[in-house]
């Protein structure tokens, strides 16, 4: 009797079948996942660019140092007392706060120069002058000098600065020039207010100018 040759017959191999499934499936796991990462970048920047669109925006320390002085002077000017002849010391507080509005504006916008300077030395000492000697007869004199040195200092920053406050900065010129440096300081409470409040109108307009 012959012997037969039988052979175990072997099914197909899986194993290429599974290892490239297990290959494809980590293949789009990783795809989701970058995916999924770009959409949050995404929503993060969205989310960062909105918080700094909505943020309020504080202001610097250069406009900060600006609205100080100058708002101080013109609080000073509006709440002047009621009564008729104001003192030697309201002048004089008048144009030591108005020297310090002036040295903030010329110091932000940069277009101090030596002559400024010494205008704004100028202004103190001369208020200084007006609170030392309450009885002195130059007081007029004293206060014209200052109102038309502050007059001048802001008639420079008007032209280096601001083109469109030239009609304003010359009524405070025209302001300063009302003062009678021969008459009684104390008779000229209406021309010493008309000065202050058209000084305190211009620095205003001035501060209010960043461009």
């Amino acid at each position: 009797m012959a012997d037969l040759n039988i052979q175990k017959k072997e099914g197909p191999n899986i194993w290429p079948w599974i290892l490239g499934a297990l290959a494809l499936i980590a293949l789009v796991w990783v795809l989701i996942e970058a995916t999924d990462g770009d959409d949050r970048i995404d929503e993060q920047i969205i989310a960062d660019t909105t918080a700094e669109l909505t943020t309020p925006v504080a202001p610097s320390a250069v406009e900060a140092d600006v609205s100080g002085p100058v708002d101080e002077f013109v609080r000073f000017v509006r709440e002047r007392p009621a009564e008729e002849g104001l003192g030697h010391s309201y002048t004089a507080g008048g144009i030591r706060r108005l020297s310090d509005a002036l040295s903030a504006m010329v110091d932000r916008d940069d277009v101090g120069d030596v002559n400024m300077s010494a205008k704004r030395d100028t202004l103190r000492q001369r208020a200084a002058r007006l609170e030392a000697n309450p009885q002195s007869l130059e007081h007029s004199q004293v206060a014209h000098d200052a109102f038309t040195s502050a007059a001048d200092l802001m008639a420079e920053m008007q032209a280096k600065r601001y083109p469109g406050l030239s009609n304003q900065v010359t009524g405070v010129r025209e302001a300063a020039q009302g003062i009678n440096p021969n008459g009684l300081l104390s008779n000229q409470t209406n021309e010493v207010q008309t000065f202050f409040e058209r000084a305190s109108a211009s620095l205003q307009a001035m501060a209010q100018t960043t461009g």
